[in-house]
């Protein structure tokens, strides 16, 4: 008797139990992940159950929904965010519906499941796109009452009157706490709380010492230059390389299954072997059939969540997050990513010391505000050891140098050299690493996608010289034993 499901039932019970207790746990706290877990659990009990016949799974899966929604539901109604709780669950319910909806009743097999995982990116994209969007429309507003010296509450207001979209209502909460005494920074992060984390800490870095426009400014300069990137025209679409790739795989995989068994038969019968080309196709194909559904798992349910998550969340400059941490330090170590990394941060940190300096902070201070900048938290390691070193008194221009900033920033400290011309070095610096860097991002798609374009090429075209040479080798054989 195969005691194989019997142990993964009572493994997925386990697990379930697990998720049971977490749930209520959790219920408070991290409301959304129970929302997901429940459906995902739930959803994988109640396919398991149907897949073997158990009752007892059904019944749990049943058991497990109906428990952690409605505590989680009690517990949010109490709160004051239950409107998004709300949200979240309607799309979380309506994505779930969807989904079996797509993968068993409407026909098409493959190509409708492919269909619905391009529609789910399409959706993420334009939810990507429209949070930017969301940002430079809003730093745009609070820019344009500031520069008018317009009373900024009564602005925001205004500008949100007889309109219920998403923006107006983020108007409205930042007005409504700029009317209760709150500061610009303060009523941002409650009122807008998916803010970018570097135009937050611009803003908190302007607002004390009354430079507002231009933090502003430079914001607005930010946010624009990023949505632009969307509307720019890519040479290869990134999912034109994956969709060949895949659909490689899918043709691969119904010869594998179908023709590649006959010619194996059709070679033993002969007494020859299959061609080399072909066989190097054949073992590697085999190999990663057999890690394809461990690495399906883990891209589903670790790669794209965490993506996803990273994507959608700010980030915290104050007190990184783990990921985040992890995720800079990959990126800082990694042989060319790392000049983007430092080229990048280099830029924040010069638009952080130009607003400090032309405030008039003395030099150590305006250090410190770079440390809250959002920039690679390897780089601000660099940056602690810079501050500690001008604050113990050691030359401004040498301490930067050694403490491996890069010898553009000591420069434009060195007083042998610049008498009195720091802030004008730094605009310059400032111009100098934005342009350098949509530069080299730019040249590094157009050489990157080229070459990506001819080794999918080479796959292919390797992949179709592997599967007609047995044809060739099959005619030259038959040949041979006509002639002798």
């Amino acid at each position: 008797m195969d005691t194989t499901p019997i142990i993964l039932i009572l493994g997925l019970i386990a697990l379930i139990l697990i998720v049971l207790i977490f749930s209520i746990y959790l219920r408070t706290k991290k409301p959304a992940l129970v929302v997901v877990g429940s459906f995902l659990f739930s959803f994988l009990s109640y396919y398991l159950g149907n897949l073997y016949d158990n009752v007892f799974l059904i019944a749990f899966a049943i058991a497990l929904f109906v428990v952690t929604i409605p505590i989680t539901l009690i517990y949010q109604l109490k709160s004051n965010q239950s409107r998004r709780f709300f949200s979240s669950l309607c799309i979380l319910t309506l994505a779930f519906i969807l989904l079996p909806v797509v993968l068993f009743i409407i026909p098409g097999g493959i190509f409708g499941n492919i269909f619905f995982i391009l529609v789910v990116a399409a959706i993420i994209r334009f939810i990507l796109i429209s949070k930017e969007s969301d940002a430079g429309y809003i730093i745009s507003i609070i820019s344009s009452a500031i520069r008018q010296n317009l009373p900024l509450a009564a602005a925001l207001e205004q500008a949100a009157a007889n309109q219920t979209d998403k923006r107006s209502k983020i108007l409205q909460n930042i007005a409504h706490w700029l009317e209760k005494g709150f500061s610009l920074t303060a009523a941002i992060k409650a009122g807008f709380p998916k803010c970018p984390a570097h135009a937050l800490n611009l803003i908190a870095l302007a607002e004390p010492v009354n430079q507002l426009p231009a933090a502003l400014v430079a914001i607005e300069k930010d946010l624009i230059q990023k949505s632009q990137k969307h509307r720019q025209l890519n040479p290869v679409h990134p999912i034109y390389p994956l969709a060949v790739i895949a659909w490689t795989f899918i043709i691969l995989s119904g010869i594998m299954y179908f023709v590649i068994p006959k010619y194996e038969k059709i070679f033993m019968d002969f007494n020859v072997e299959l061609p080399l080309v072909t066989r190097s196709i054949i073992l590697p194909y085999w190999g990663i059939q057999g890690i394809f559904w461990p690495l399906l798992f883990i891209f589903v349910f670790i790669i794209l969540p965490y993506y996803l998550y990273t994507r959608f969340r700010p980030r915290r400059s104050d007190n990184p997050y783990v990921i985040s941490i992890l995720g800079d330090f990959l990126k800082w170590h990694l042989p060319i990513l790392h000049w983007f990394e430092k080229n990048y941060s280099l830029a924040r940190v010069i638009q952080t010391l130009r607003l400090a300096i032309n405030a008039g902070q003395p030099i150590n201070t305006a250090i410190a505000h770079t440390l809250n900048a959002d920039i690679n938290h390897c780089f601000r390691k660099r940056l602690k050891i810079w501050h500690q070193a001008v604050e113990s008194g050691q030359n401004i221009s040498t301490s930067a140098r050694q403490a491996g900033l890069g010898s553009a920033l000591a420069w434009a400290f060195d007083t042998q050299v610049n008498q009195a011309n720091t802030p004008q070095i730094l605009e310059m610096l400032d111009d100098f690493y934005r342009t350098n860097y949509s530069y080299a991002v730019n040249l590094a798609r157009y050489i990157t996608w080229p070459c990506i374009i001819v080794a999918i090429g080479t796959m292919v075209g390797l992949v179709v010289y592997g599967l007609f040479k047995p044809l060739v080798v099959l005619i030259e054989t038959t040949m041979q034993l006509i002639y002798t």
